[in-house]
């Protein structure tokens, strides 16, 4: 697996637990981990610009989310480049982050995996690119192996915000693998052209959003009870 280790902050935490979010998620639903097989995808038709238009769960956190994809691996690592808007308690700060991946077999196939934190504390979360025409979207979904009956689901599409055709197009590839009454919006409106001072990055925790919280949530209860024991 592709792994980028970050660290938490004090800021991160907070963000995680001023985050509210309803997940919905059951043994029988439809799910990332078991249910989608990665595909080989064309590095320089997928380079370019794609904007993050819709996600699961709903959250605003965060806004005008924008991915630059190289055209070609260097050096055997494969980056993509972040750039969004942390509105985490209202603020509107203009955020670009680098995330790394080393160039191999999974990455290819369109399997990333993000290691956050520092073992044993350390949160695992596995994306698969599911579908992509490269021209219009792309559909991608992720999972932590701590809680894989969590997914996480980001459509990407070349263009934002949405005009019509874009969401007839993305609702019909969401209802192919049944989460297209999951998926909600992400803000693309002229608030994301203001100009604002580029800020320092707490890390890309917005692709986990709910599942960590969740997940964090999980570890917690379980250390309360072992020492309960």
């Amino acid at each position: 697996m592709n792994k980028v280790s970050c660290t938490f902050s004090a800021s991160c935490l907070v963000f995680l637990a001023t985050v509210s979010c309803s997940l919905a998620a059951s043994s029988n639903a439809w799910s990332c981990a078991v249910n989608v097989s990665t595909i080989e995808f064309n590095v320089s038709r997928i380079s370019g610009i794609w904007y993050e238009t819709a996600r699961f769960p709903e959250t605003e956190v965060p806004a005008c989310v924008k991915v630059s994809a190289p055209t070609t691996p260097i050096d055997g690592h494969y980056t993509l480049r972040m750039n969004y808007f942390n509105n985490v308690n209202k603020g509107w700060k203009n955020t670009t982050e680098d995330i790394v991946f080393n160039w191999n077999e999974n990455t290819q196939n369109g399997t990333f995996e993000l290691v956050y934190g520092n073992s044993p504390f350390s949160i695992t979360v596995i994306f698969k690119l599911i579908a992509t025409d490269y021209e219009t979207l792309a559909l991608v979904c992720g999972y932590s192996p701590m809680a894989p009956q969590i997914n996480l689901i980001k459509v990407l599409t070349r263009h934002a915000p949405l005009n019509p055709i874009l969401i007839e197009k993305i609702n019909d590839l969401a209802n192919i693998y049944n989460v297209g009454s999951l998926i909600t919006g992400v803000e693309h409106s002229s608030r994301c052209n203001a100009a604002s001072k580029t800020a320092a990055s707490f890390l890309l925790l917005f692709v986990l959003v709910c599942g960590i919280q969740q997940v964090l949530k999980k570890v917690a209860e379980g250390l309360l009870n072992r020492r309960a024991l």
